[in-house]
């Protein structure tokens, strides 16, 4: 059983190989880990459970805001204003402060990253973006929907539409640009590289380990 298991945890989980330390996971090898770990969120009641603790403990009635400025008075009506505003900011209607916060850090803890376009129309409203609606064009294996400076610095994300998976990925149309100022990027690098471009599935170095434990 212990050989088992070890060879169980040597199971290669990427499609293709690396050639050299500087290459990181490809486009489609991001996609498929992302797939995965969605997958055992949906089916594995260890895994949405360890998740939903995770989240619970980090977000639990959501972030506050807390004024520390000399003018008390003054904290005070920001303080009011914001509890006034927070809940009313998700652009779908569908989810309170607390909520669009327990989203976005179990999507970022699931695919690896998440974006959040801040849309103003004279108010503030925030559009949740998941990570497999940022790319550019679907089919480029390349393409990680993110346009960087010469310095390595977004200058802009690009936002496709979501189309069932039924749908050949040849239909999927081009994203749209979103200015980098407009558009917060949440990702997670398990690996902390420095050059990095897109987040990775914090589940990834535990999909072996989690196939062990249903078999």
């Amino acid at each position: 059983q212990n050989t088992n298991l070890k060879l169980n945890r040597k199971r290669p989980r990427r499609s293709t190989v690396p050639q050299t330390a500087e290459q990181d996971l490809t486009h489609s090898d991001r996609r498929q880990a992302m797939a995965q770990a969605r997958e055992k969120l949906a089916e594995n009641p260890i895994v949405a459970g360890v998740i939903r603790s995770c989240v619970e403990n980090i977000v639990g009635t959501g972030f506050r805001l807390s004024m520390r400025t000399e003018n008390i008075e003054w904290n005070r009506a920001v303080e009011a204003s914001w509890t006034e505003a927070k809940d009313v900011l998700d652009i779908r209607a569908m989810r309170s402060w607390a909520g669009l916060q327990k989203l976005w850090w179990t999507r970022r803890f699931v695919d690896g990253d998440i974006g959040i376009n801040c849309v103003s129309n004279g108010n503030l409203r925030l559009e949740t973006i998941e990570a497999d609606r940022i790319y550019l064009n679907w089919n480029d294996s390349r393409d990680v929907g993110i346009e960087f400076d010469s310095t390595g610095k977004p200058r802009q994300f690009f936002v496709g539409p979501r189309i069932p998976s039924a749908v050949t990925s040849g239909l999927k149309q081009p994203g749209n640009p979103i200015s980098a100022q407009q558009f917060l990027y949440w990702p997670i690098f398990p690996g902390e590289r420095a050059e990095q471009e897109r987040g990775v599935s914090a589940l990834l170095q535990s999909f072996n380990v989690i196939d062990d434990v249903e078999q």
